[in-house]
């Protein structure tokens, strides 16, 4: 059975191939997928992107996120391990209109919680386009510390990595800060 987690404001559900033109419609603002690397996609890709996030090499997921009061879709969050024997990756992506609410941290905080509480992670790791200031802002507030930076053929780069004993020391801080911006 699916996993699905809820904050006070947000609901976090495995994506399904009926949730392509959402999909779709998140790639589509060349402002959201400026720092991705990623581009357009059509329905079919999209349903492909669907099925990666959910293989079995994958098996933490990328959760569609949707404000519980209206039930809109708003964006998705989840971990994921790029390649095998990686650490998890935590990733998120919002539509534009959706930023700068703290949506961001609240997901996180959730998968994070989620992600902790398996007896196989015990850190977790998170990258950035280090022009994105929005994204690595949320890895510091979420207490992840910065590992390294670098600059590829798509520009430069930061990695953040966050251990579950770090996560539970800060843990705290985060939800406290996350209570007063509502």
């Amino acid at each position: 059975m699916p996993v699905v987690l809820s904050t006070p404001r947000l609901r976090l559900r495995p994506h399904r191939h009926a949730d392509a033109p959402f999909m779709v419609a998140l790639n589509a603002d060349p402002q959201v997928v400026v720092y991705t690397g990623d581009g357009p996609l059509d329905l079919d890709g999209a349903r492909r992107v669907i099925d990666y996030l959910h293989h079995r090499q994958h098996p933490f997921g990328v959760a569609r996120l949707v404000v519980e009061r209206h039930g809109e879709p708003i964006g998705w969050c989840g971990l994921r391990r790029l390649e095998d024997g990686e650490l998890p990756d935590l990733g998120y992506r919002f539509f534009r209109k959706d930023w700068g609410r703290g949506y961001a941290t609240e997901a996180a905080m959730a998968v994070l919680d989620h992600g902790f509480s398996r007896a196989d992670i015990h850190t977790v790791r998170a990258e950035a386009d280090a022009r994105n200031t929005a994204s690595w802002k949320v890895m510091e507030r979420l207490g992840m510390q910065r590992e390294r930076a670098w600059t590829d053929e798509e520009g430069p780069a930061v990695a953040y990595t966050l251990t579950e004993a770090a996560w539970h020391a800060r843990r705290g801080a985060v939800l406290a800060r996350l209570s007063r911006r509502r």
